[in-house]
C-alpha cells in the first residue's frame, strides 16, 4: 500500500511540475541520440580527411606509442608562432606544461596532428583528454567524441545511447562540426543550465512557468530547421513533450524512478568533484613539494644532525611508545585494565615462507616447465624474521587471521627496541616468586620467555630508530613517511626524520600494522614503482607489514614488493599454559578469586577444545567465560553463545558504570522472532536483539558476499540498525 506522504507529494502541483521536467529530459535524450551518433561519425571522417592533408605521406597510420598527456600539438612542428598567441582569452596547450611533452614519433606524427584538430574543433578550445585513448583516434569515432564531453563521468561510454541528456547536450554545444547541422545553439545552452538546476534542486519543486519554459526549449531543439525537424525520432519526441506538458497523470512508481535519476546525478556530480579536487590538489602539492625541495637544496649549508638531536628523538620515541604503544588489554573481563606487553606476551609459533621460481626446459626445446616452490622454516627470533641468507631484507609481511596476535607481536618488537636502547643491565626482567594462585611457576615463565627475548633485545640494537604506524588511523596520507609524520612525530622532528631516513636508512625500522584496515586514498598508481594496495615507501628502511590473508589475496603483491613472508600459526602448548596463567592471575587479583589454571586446562581437554586455544584472542574469551561461570558448556555453539553474551553483559555494565544516558533502540517482535531459539532464553540477547539481527545481516553481506573486512560504521544503518545503535 502506498504511503500517504508519498501520494501527497506526487499530487503536489510544484512537485508534479518538477517530475514533468525530469521526464522531458529523458525524452530529449531519445530525440537527439541518433542525431549525435550519426554526425559524430561524420565528424570523425572529416577529421581524418583533414589530418591526411597535414601529414606529408598522406597516410593516417594507427599509433600505439603515445600517451595523450604527453602529446605536443602539431603546430609546434612548423616552428611558426602559435596561432592562438594573440587571443588573450585562449590558452594554447603548446605552452602549458610543455616539459615532458613530445611530438608523436610515428610517421607523420598522427597523434599530434589529430590533437591539434580536436582542440581546434572545440567551441571553447578546452577538450577533455583524460578519458580518451589516442591509439584509437584513427579508427574509433567515439574516442574523438569523448573529448567533447564536459566531465569525466562518461569515460566508460561507447556510443551516444550511453549518454544522458547532459552528455548529449555537451557534445552538441562543444563540437563545432555539429553546429553546421544546428540552426541555433542557444536553446541547447538554456536547457543544459535548466537541467542542472532541476536535477540538483533541494526541494524537487518547479513552477508551472519553469516547467513549460524548459519543455518549450527542448521542443525548440527537436524542431531545429537544419536537420532535427526532419528526424523521425526527434518529431516523435516532440509529440511526447506536448503530451507531458498537458498530462496530469504520474504514477507513484514513475515518480520514484524520476526522483532516483536526480539522486544518481547528484551522487555522480559529487564523485567527479571529489576526484577532480583530489587530482588538482595532488598536482599542486607536487609543485609545492618540488619548490620546497629546490629551496632546501639551495639554502642548506650544514647537512649533518648533531648527536644530541638524534638522541633526543630516540628518547622521545621510547617515551611515546612506553606511554601509548606497548600496553595491551589484560582480558575482556577487565576492559579498563591494561598492562605492559612484557608481562603478558608469550612467543608465537612463526613460519618463514621462502618462495622460489624455477624455469626449466624439458627434452623438447619448445616445452617450458615453470614451477613455484615454497619452503617453510620454523623461526623463533626477530633476527630470523628479518633476515635471509645473512642479509636484513627491506619488506617483511606478517600474515595471520584475526586474533592471532599480529598487533601484539608489533608491540613486542617495539617494546624490545625500547629495552635495547635503554640501560640493558638495569632493565633486565626480574624473576618473580612462584604463584600460589594459578599454579604456574613464574620462574618457568621467565626462563621460557627469555630464551628468545634476550636475543631479540640484542638484535634490536642494530636499529637506532623504530617508527610505528597504525594503518587503521591513516587518513589522507599515501606514503609511510607521511603517516609517521602525521601520527607519531612532533613538528620539530620532521626535518630530523627526513635526514635520518635519507642518510641512515639501514638503522631504521618501520612497523606498519593493519594492511587489511587501510583504505587506499587513490585508485590510480602513482608510478610503476608504487606497489598496488601497499603504502608507498620513500626510503630504503626496513619495513614490517601486518595483514590478514584475504587482503594479500586481494592486492596480489608482486614478488619484488615482499622479500619475506611470515605466517603466525598460533601458540604452542607451553605458551598456551603460560598465557592462561598470566591472565588468570590478573583475573584472580582483580575479582578476589583463586581459580587454578589446571582446572581450566582439564575442562578444555574434556571438551576437546585444544585447537581453539592456539588463537590468543579465543583463549582469553574462553578463559573469561570459564572464569565467569566456573564451567564451559558442552557444545561449541553454546560456548560461542556464552562468549558473546559475556561481551554484551560487559558492554551493558560499562554503560551503567559510566552513567551513559544514550540508550539503544528497543527490539521489535520481528527482531525477537529472528533470533534462534537458543538465544531467546538469554536476557542480554533479548535486550540487544535489534543490534544482533542487524549485525548478523551486515556480517553476512559484508564478510560472506563481498569478502571485505573494511567498512564505514555508517553502513551498519543499511541493515536496519539505527544511528543510536551504531553510536552505542
Amino acid at each position: 500500500m502506498a504511503d500517504s506522504c508519498d501520494v501527497q507529494r506526487v499530487n503536489d502541483p510544484l512537485h508534479r511540475n518538477w517530475l514533468k521536467a525530469v521526464r522531458a529530459l529523458l525524452v530529449l535524450k531519445y530525440g537527439v541520440e541518433d542525431f549525435v551518433d550519426t554526425h559524430t561519425k561524420k565528424y570523425h571522417e572529416q577529421l581524418k580527411s583533414d589530418a591526411r592533408k597535414l601529414i606529408f605521406s598522406g597516410n593516417l597510420e594507427k599509433c600505439s606509442q603515445c600517451l595523450v598527456k604527453q602529446i605536443l600539438p602539431w603546430h609546434v612542428h612548423t616552428k611558426s608562432s602559435c596561432p592562438y598567441r594573440d587571443c588573450r582569452h585562449l590558452k594554447c596547450l603548446c605552452v602549458q606544461n610543455m616539459r615532458g611533452k613530445l611530438l608523436c614519433s610515428s610517421p607523420g606524427s598522427p597523434c599530434s596532428v589529430i590533437f591539434d584538430l580536436i582542440v581546434a574543433g572545440h567551441s571553447s578550445r578546452n577538450p577533455i583528454f583524460n578519458c580518451t585513448d589516442c591509439s584509437q583516434w584513427a579508427s574509433d569515432y567515439w574516442s574523438i567524441c569523448l573529448c567533447y564531453l564536459s566531465t569525466q563521468r562518461y569515460s566508460k561510454s561507447t556510443c551516444a545511447s550511453d549518454l544522458d541528456a547532459a552528455g548529449l547536450l555537451s557534445v552538441m554545444i562543444n563540437c563545432k562540426f555539429l553546429h553546421n547541422y544546428i540552426d541555433d545553439i542557444t536553446p541547447l545552452q538554456r536547457v543544459r543550465k535548466s537541467r542542472n538546476e532541476i536535477l540538483h534542486s533541494a526541494t524537487y519543486q518547479l513552477s508551472e512557468i519553469g516547467m513549460r519554459d524548459i519543455i518549450q526549449d527542448i521542443i525548440c531543439i527537436l524542431t531545429d530547421k537544419q536537420h532535427l525537424l526532419k528526424d523521425p525520432k526527434a518529431q516523435l519526441a516532440t509529440q511526447q513533450l506536448i503530451e507531458i506538458m498537458n498530462d496530469e497523470d504520474i504514477t507513484l512508481d514513475e515518480a520514484k524512478e524520476l526522483e532516483q535519476i536526480a539522486i544518481n546525478s547528484i551522487e555522480m556530480t559529487k564523485e567527479i568533484a571529489i576526484e577532480t579536487l583530489t587530482e588538482h590538489t595532488d598536482i599542486q602539492l607536487q609543485k609545492i613539494q618540488k619548490k620546497h625541495d629546490e629551496f632546501f637544496e639551495k639554502t642548506k649549508v650544514d647537512t649533518t644532525v648533531s648527536q644530541e638531536v638524534l638522541d633526543d628523538l630516540q628518547q622521545y620515541l621510547i617515551d611515546t611508545y612506553r606511554q601509548y604503544y606497548v600496553k595491551v588489554d589484560v582480558t575482556p573481563l577487565l576492559p579498563e585494565e591494561d598492562d605492559d606487553i612484557e608481562h603478558l606476551y608469550v612467543p608465537l609459533r612463526m613460519e618463514k615462507v621462502v618462495k622460489t621460481y624455477q624455469s626449466n626446459l624439458g627434452h623438447d626445446l619448445h616445452q617450458k616447465v615453470n614451477r613455484n616452490e615454497e619452503t617453510v622454516q620454523q623461526i623463533d627470533t626477530f633476527e630470523e624474521m628479518l633476515t635471509s641468507d645473512g642479509d636484513c631484507k627491506k619488506n617483511i609481511c606478517v600474515i595471520a587471521d584475526a586474533g592471532m596476535g599480529k598487533t601484539t607481536l608489533c608491540r613486542k618488537i617495539t617494546s624490545s627496541w625500547c629495552f635495547s636502547h635503554e640501560n640493558p643491565l638495569s632493565k633486565q626482567w626480574t624473576v618473580k616468586e612462584n604463584s600460589t594462585q594459578t599454579g604456574i611457576s613464574n620462574k618457568t615463565e621467565s626462563k621460557f620467555v627469555r630464551q628468545a627475548s634476550t636475543k631479540n633485545m640484542l638484535y634490536m640494537q642494530r636499529f637506532r630508530f623504530l617508527f610505528y604506524v597504525s594503518l587503521r588511523h591513516a587518513a589522507e596520507e599515501r606514503s609511510i613517511e607521511e603517516m609517521i609524520v602525521a601520527q607519531l612525530l612532533e613538528h620539530s622532528h620532521n626535518e630530523t626524520f627526513r635526514w635520518i631516513i635519507k642518510t641512515m636508512p639501514e638503522q631504521c625500522l618501520y612497523i606498519v600494522d593493519g594492511l587489511d584496515e587501510w583504505r587506499m586514498q587513490t585508485k590510480n598508481l602513482m608510478s610503476p614503482k608504487t606497489p598496488s594496495g601497499i603504502p608507498k615507501k620513500e626510503s630504503r628502511c626496513t619495513a614490517i607489514f601486518t595483514s590478514r590473508p584475504w587482503k594479500m589475496t586481494e592486492i596480489l603483491p608482486r614478488p619484488s614488493d615482499i622479500d619475506i613472508e611470515i605466517r603466525l600459526k598460533g601458540m604452542s602448548t607451553e605458551s598456551i599454559k603460560i598465557l592462561s596463567g598470566n591472565v588468570l592471575d590478573k583475573l584472580n587479583k582483580y575479582k578476589g578469586k583463586s581459580l587454578k589454571v589446571d582446572d581450566f586446562q582439564h575442562e578444555i581437554e574434556q571438551r576437546k577444545l585444544q585447537s581453539l586455544l592456539a588463537v590468543p584472542l579465543m583463549l582469553k574469551l574462553l578463559l573469561c567465560s570459564w572464569f565467569n561461570n566456573h564451567k564451559l558448556h558442552e557444545t561449541k555453539t553454546e560456548i560461542y553463545v556464552d562468549v558473546v553474551q559475556l561481551m554484551l553483559k560487559i558492554f551493558r555494565d560499562q554503560k551503567e558504570h559510566r552513567c551513559v544516558t544514550r540508550t539503544i533502540s528497543e527490539p521489535s517482535d520481528n527482531d525477537l522472532d529472528m533470533l534462534p531459539p537458543v538465544l531467546r532464553q538469554k536476557e542480554e540477547y533479548i535486550q540487544f536483539a535489534r543490534m544482533m539481527v542487524g549485525l548478523a545481516e551486515f556480517s553476512f553481506t559484508s564478510f560472506i558476499q563481498s569478502d571485505s573486512l573494511v567498512f564505514e560504521s555508517s553502513k551498519l544503518t543499511h541493515c536496519g540498525m539505527k544511528h543510536l545503535d551504531v553510536e552505542s
